[in-house]
């Protein structure tokens, strides 16, 4: 009956597809719908549950991720940065599966590659220069010697970082930081995109900054956005995304 229970609730997260090129492909993903879009993938998690000892972080949640903007909303606690490590493969469920269009996840390498991830506190080193941390963040994403300079570049130019590629992180203001943090998400150009509370610990006028730093990064409609917030305010800059709460997620 849990089951069934999830599976309903699952079916019924609203989802919200950017409009891409015209050509259609069916393509089955993991709640069994199909992807509107030929060449996009679709992500997702199926009755994963993660304990810790005996507390239950997440509990039979299912849910699927389509291309465009999904905003996690919850209460500090309800399982919010579990689920984005569980769909970044930074942690490994208890129990359940990891999906994307072509099936369950096996290569978590493979997945890893495709995924950009930004945490609640970045992983910066402050001795190191911008550009330096973004080409070690390259090459811990597999992109060959030959691919990271202009990878890099990119990165920090659609970030607007160009000027203090050789800053270092230490001297960068927290929003700079943040912005560093996008850029070594998206450097290697990844499928799907999971942010962590992305605007904690800015201002408001920060928080702007950070939002239309993202909008120009993302010049790819082919990307999964998922940012997690507590915060309805904050969700609705996301125009035309779905804003939910999973079964499985405490209340």
């Amino acid at each position: 009956m849990k089951r069934d229970a999830h599976r309903h609730a699952a079916a019924s997260i609203p989802r919200y597809v950017v409009p891409g090129p015209t050509t259609q492909e069916d393509a089955t993903v993991p709640d069994g719908s199909t992807s509107t879009t030929a060449g996009h993938r679709a992500f997702g998690v199926d009755e994963v549950t993660v304990r810790y000892g005996d507390h239950a972080a997440l509990d039979g949640v299912s849910c699927t991720l389509q291309p465009g903007v999904n905003v996690l909303l919850g209460r500090n606690g309800a399982g919010k940065s579990t689920l984005c490590r569980v769909l970044a493969s930074a942690e490994q469920p208890t129990r359940g599966l990891l999906l994307t269009s072509e099936g369950p996840v096996t290569d978590l390498r493979s997945h890893r590659s495709r995924v950009g991830w930004l945490p609640q506190t970045p992983p910066v080193a402050a001795h190191m220069r911008a550009g330096d941390y973004l080409h070690y963040a390259a090459w811990l994403k597999g992109l060959a010697r030959r691919e990271r300079q202009g990878a890099v570049a990119d990165a920090l130019e659609r970030t607007g970082l160009g000027p203090r590629r050789h800053s270092r992180i230490g001297t960068l203001s927290g929003g700079m930081v943040r912005r560093l943090g996008i850029a070594q998400a998206i450097v290697h150009r990844p499928q799907l995109l999971v942010l962590d509370e992305p605007t904690v610990g800015l201002d408001p006028e920060q928080r702007i900054q950070f939002y239309a730093t993202l909008r120009g990064a993302l010049d790819d409609d082919t990307v999964t956005l998922l940012s997690t917030t507590c915060w309805r305010t904050w969700a609705s800059w996301h125009n035309g995304c779905s804003c939910w709460t999973p079964a499985g997620c405490a209340s």
